[in-house]
């Protein structure tokens, strides 16, 4: 067994992608650590497929059923896998010295190495949702008054959220009732959480975050825009873009299915070859990466300045008609 893990969370329809982020860690990322797939229920011909090439396969009830997910989120979108991964915050998995989770929509194209060597926790800010208050449901006080005032009061709503599809841990942050209080975060919050288990994660790991380079978690808007993004970023993850690798009308499926199909031959046991990966400033990576989500955030404000003008237009046009048109020849 080695001392580091690495794992997702897949439900029995997602397993090919399993495959594919598998192999492209242990053959882009180098790891040398062990594989897991964590799942609520497998059957025995694909179980067979993963252990016979060395990834461990653990089940797990899911936390909730569907019927009590829908109670505590109040919807019925995404459903109880989500927070499937705070099994990983159980006394058994402490065997390993680090967890290094990551979400089924993501490529990995350089090295995993720099997580192995953080000291406690570790992860990349999110994007434009990079502060707690943006990991809320939209008007969160008239959905549940008491429950945002609590988190208001425990937490700091400007404090920094990292995008919980790449996080590691160390295992010596589990204690006996790091689960129960998993549970206890979900029962306060879930109800205003925009994202099920990211919000909850935050909250958990709360001032105990190291952030990582955007290198180890570009987002599809990033790399897709800049051939220097693609070229140098380890980790291309797929969040937020809803055309997701494993679709043939994806601009990277055809990278995504060369991972798929080499999986079969892989024995996820050996040692991967270490590649000479590329010098990387992440300085200068980060730098680039500040200069995009600015302008991105100026669109999305000048977007928003049109937005809201055209609703003053419509109120003009059927409150005050004249004034209106008189606006609008004006413009003219």
């Amino acid at each position: 067994m080695a001392k580091d893990l690495l794992v997702t969370v897949a439900d029995s329809k997602t397993l090919e992608q399993v495959k594919a982020l598998f192999a492209s860690a242990y053959l882009e990322g180098c790891w040398q650590g062990d594989f897991m797939l964590l799942t609520d229920y497998i059957a025995s011909d694909q179980r067979e497929w993963f252990e016979s090439r060395g990834i461990l396969v653990t089940v797990k009830p899911l936390i909730y059923s569907k019927k009590e997910w829908v109670k505590k989120h109040l919807t019925d979108e995404y459903g109880p896998i989500y927070i499937h991964r705070f099994h990983l915050f159980t006394k058994e998995f402490k065997k390993w010295d680090l967890i290094l989770y990551l979400d089924a929509d993501i490529i990995i194209k350089g090295s995993l190495e720099a997580f192995t060597k953080i000291s406690l926790v570790a992860g990349v800010k999110d994007d434009m949702l990079n502060r707690l208050k943006f990991q809320l449901k939209k008007k969160p006080m008239q959905i549940d008054d008491r429950k945002f005032a609590d988190l208001k009061k425990s937490y700091g709503l400007y404090s920094p959220a990292i995008n919980s599809g790449v996080i590691a841990f160390r295992t010596e942050l589990i204690r006996k009732d790091s689960f129960d209080q998993l549970l206890a975060l979900t029962d306060r919050f879930l109800a205003i959480s925009k994202y099920p288990d990211q919000l909850l994660l935050n909250l958990f790991f709360y001032r105990k975050i190291h952030y990582l380079s955007h290198r180890f978690n570009a987002f599809f808007w990033l790399f897709d825009s800049s051939r220097f993004a693609f070229e140098r970023a380890a980790i291309l993850h797929f969040a937020g873009y809803e055309i997701k690798p494993w679709e043939k009308r994806n601009p990277y499926h055809s990278l995504w299915k060369t991972y798929q199909h080499v999986s079969e031959k892989i024995d996820f046991t050996k040692q991967p070859t270490i590649k000479k990966e590329r010098t990387v400033s992440l300085f200068v990576f980060q730098l680039f990466y500040e200069l995009m989500i600015l302008e991105r955030r100026v669109q999305f404000f000048f977007k928003e300045v049109d937005r809201q003008l055209g609703l003053v237009g419509l109120w003009l046009k059927k409150r005050h008609p004249k004034m209106y048109l008189f606006i609008k020849k004006i413009k003219k």
